[in-house]
């Protein structure tokens, strides 16, 4: 017998391809890869780099001209906007943290959940050649922080601790977090945009993870891997709610 009574089903959400488009190209330009005035390549060159159609891509274009990030020029094609100025980047990842801030919430909540377990199993596992790797992940990060080169410095934190799971030498776990780490890294470029102050933290405390897992020491790999993903926390809070932050409260990332 079928029951129907009661039961109500929600309509599947498609993305939209140009939704894909545009966030791709909106993370291009919040990252640096793309600067104000930077032509973007001709519509039928995005048409084969993206893998999407070209009215997708018109539509695309059209999203980001809406957003302020792109200016058309009929006849000359797309730039990003001359006049994109921090103030402007600043109050579109406000309102993207805003709209997203539970599932931000739950996906860090997951990541730490797991590489907590990795980075104890890490202490175990680690090879010298390893712990060289983060160690030198740590002075590069050092390194973009101070020239406020997020894309890189992004980079460079995804790789610390896709390292510490990989030295987990758990398959599933370094499958498991590289797919929770592709999901934050719009959250991390959008922190570290909104709460520059946090930059020195965020080296401090991977140094500190750093350290633990040179000693080999279990307790203190958890306490600062702890300690690192609390502060991130309270980094996306400050950055959605900012008026809550304290003096000298800037985390980490």
């Amino acid at each position: 017998m079928i029951r129907q009574e009661g039961i109500r089903f929600k309509p599947v959400e498609r993305t939209r391809l140009s939704d894909v488009a545009v966030q791709q190209i909106r993370d291009m330009i919040f990252s640096g890869q793309l600067k104000p005035g930077d032509q973007l390549p001709p519509e039928r060159d995005l048409v084969e780099q993206l893998g999407v159609s070209r009215s997708s891509v018109r539509e695309a274009l059209r999203t980001l001209q809406g957003m302020g990030l792109l200016e058309v020029k009929p006849g000359s094609g797309a730039f990003v906007s001359a006049d994109l100025g921090e103030s402007k980047v600043i109050s579109l990842w406000m309102t993207w943290l805003l709209e997203h801030e539970h599932a931000v919430l739950d996906l860090l909540e997951a990541r730490e959940a797991l590489e907590t377990r990795a980075a104890i199993l890490a202490a175990e596992r680690i090879t010298d050649e390893e712990l060289d790797n983060l160690a030198r992940l740590v002075s590069e990060m050092e390194f973009y922080a101070g020239r406020g080169d997020i894309q890189n410095l992004v980079a460079c934190d995804r790789e610390f601790h896709d390292q510490i799971c990989r030295a987990s030498r758990n398959q599933f776990i370094a499958i498991l977090n590289a797919s929770l780490y592709a999901a934050l890294d719009e959250i991390r470029t959008s922190v570290f945009t909104l709460v520059p102050g946090m930059r020195p933290a965020l080296i401090a405390e991977h140094q500190a993870i750093y350290q633990a897992l040179n000693r080999r020491d279990s307790q203190a790999v958890r306490q600062t891997v702890s300690y690192h993903f609390d502060s991130f926390r309270n980094d996306i809070r400050q950055a959605i709610h900012p008026r809550n932050q304290e003096p000298g409260e800037d985390g980490a990332g």
